[in-house]
């Protein structure tokens, strides 16, 4: 049966990585490029569709796992997907406004809560317990949005975007094989393996992008797995494990929404919107302490896989709240660490060229004094 898993993470990647050159040439003759500006880290101009290989990957690899009860909850899933694959290819092409996009992933998600994903407690974080109805699906549809858009938010460096989420797809494939949910095991493998695929082309120098395509789908998928994996009966969880599943799945997808939460909470100090862009996210701080883009990558990789294993050892032992305050600490140490390594950077590289200024300095007084002599 574990042969099935392997095989429908091999067919999306097959089928992602299969695909991927017919899109790289369509779009060269259509010119549909990311074209690059102040805040973009690629010098030329590049192809943004790589959503649509992964998108095509997971629904097809998906459809071989539909049967009984899953099939209820796919005819939910699959048209919010669509609504999100055309808000992003519409997005990508012809650059929506904040507030449509915002619009049709709270459509989306909308759609999915009545399916019956929802968020139905608070895991003890303001001593409510279970929800009621409204406040149940309110929450989740928030949720799912900040989901999806912490995502779309970190897609800055080759690689960066597609391998952090296949780290936390392929974590909750094997959480939920553990745990006895075959169906959504095989859902986040086939969407660890369309991301693999993607990544074949993806990482540095890139040849193509995610784009909003990819980025909006693969955040609202992630959300959807994490609730969906957390929501499990507590004897399920206990077979993984898990005492405490939401505190897992914040440690898989914890990376991505400290980075914004860090991000607006900056931009908010200085005055700013929190939606104003500019380059304050981890992956731009790393790019400016002189890290390579596959170093970048394995610095946020690496910080991904800390809280997943975090997540699932030590911090079970802890609160839902306790946990989430550590992670945010250990978050907060490991981002003001790498800022400080860059002013220290920085000021070495001003004293350097303080001291190459005054060299020079003193050999063109040195020339000068020979000229007089």
């Amino acid at each position: 049966m574990d042969l099935d898993y392997a095989l429908s993470f091999l067919l999306a990647a097959l089928l992602s990585a299969g695909v991927i050159p017919w899109i790289v040439r369509y779009a060269h003759r259509r010119s549909l490029l990311d074209r690059p500006d102040g805040r973009k880290q690629h010098e030329r101009a590049v192809p943004a569709m790589g959503g649509v290989a992964v998108f095509f990957a997971f629904t097809l690899t998906a459809c071989f796992w539909l049967q009984g009860t899953s099939m209820r909850e796919t005819l939910f899933l699959f048209p919010a997907l669509l609504i999100l694959f055309v808000t992003g290819m519409v997005d990508d092409l012809r650059d929506l406004s904040p507030g449509r996009k915002f619009f049709f992933q709270f459509i989306a998600a909308g759609i999915v809560c009545a399916g019956g994903l929802r968020i139905r407690s608070d895991f003890g974080l303001f001593g409510i317990g279970e929800l009621d109805f409204v406040t149940s699906y309110i929450v989740t549809m928030l949720f799912i949005t900040a989901m999806t858009n912490a995502y779309n938010l970190i897609d800055g460096v080759d690689g960066l975007l597609g391998g952090i989420a296949l780290i936390g797809s392929a974590g909750l494939g094997l959480l939920f094989l553990q745990a006895g949910d075959g169906f959504h095991a095989a859902l986040s493998f086939a969407l660890s393996g369309a991301l693999a695929g993607f990544l074949r082309y993806n990482f540095h120098p890139a040849i193509l992008f995610m784009g909003d395509t990819g980025s909006l789908l693969v955040g609202f998928l992630l959300a959807a797995l994490g609730i969906r994996f957390f929501s499990l009966p507590l004897h399920e969880l206990a077979h993984a494990g898990i005492s405490h599943g939401f505190t897992v799945v914040a440690g898989l997808l914890f990376l991505p929404v400290f980075d914004v939460v860090r991000v607006f909470i900056i931009r908010m100090l200085k005055g700013k919107s929190p939606f104003h862009g500019d380059r304050r996210h981890l992956h731009h701080v790393l790019v400016k302490n002189g890290l390579s883009a596959p170093l970048v990558c394995l610095t946020e990789y690496g910080a991904t896989v800390l809280f997943s294993v975090l997540s699932v050892t030590w911090l079970q032992q802890f609160s839902t709240a306790s946990a989430l305050l550590l992670l945010f600490s250990l978050a907060v140490l490991l981002a003001e660490g790498l800022t400080i390594a860059y002013l220290v950077r920085s000021r070495k590289n001003l004293r350097s060229r303080a001291d190459q200024f005054g060299d020079l300095r003193r050999k063109n007084r040195f020339a000068a004094r020979l000229l007089n002599f």
